[in-house]
């Protein structure tokens, strides 16, 4: 990414903030993540809306550091392939049990997938939960 003047147009065309008119500066990679995640948050919604079915992982885990995490995955087929999509990652910040633990999972699905908990009852064909303390 050293070659600002190759990605300046992209960057334009995106509509990328901040960036600067001969170097990269200070909020120039905030701009392209805010940019990509957009696009991707785009893409996953539109994806699960095509989509007849879907699967769900939830996996939570602690960390050395005592630091609990929340990872959704997932599962739909399109034109006969698994296509993983990595809907949610982050840190609990409230006490892990089943209800919690299940209301973030909704929280996730509709906010980053765009399925509202009909429309997610619907489609989910199976689910997959690890951690045997919560679930």
């Amino acid at each position: 990414m050293t070659n600002f003047g190759s990605f300046k147009i992209l960057f334009q065309m995106l509509k990328v903030k901040n960036v600067g008119r001969k170097h990269w500066n200070n909020s120039s990679s905030w701009g392209m993540v805010e940019v990509m995640h957009n696009v991707l948050l785009n893409v996953t919604k539109a994806t699960l809306a095509f989509v007849a079915y879907t699967n769900i992982s939830i996996d939570e885990v602690k960390t050395i550091n005592n630091t609990q995490w929340l990872s959704i995955h997932l599962y739909v087929v399109q034109a006969w392939k698994r296509i993983p999509i990595l809907l949610y990652v982050e840190t609990i910040r409230v006490l892990a049990t089943f209800d919690n633990i299940f209301a973030l999972m909704f929280e996730a699905c509709l906010d980053f997938g765009g399925l509202g908990l009909e429309e997610l009852g619907a489609k989910l064909v199976g689910m997959g939960c690890d951690g045997s303390n919560v679930f």
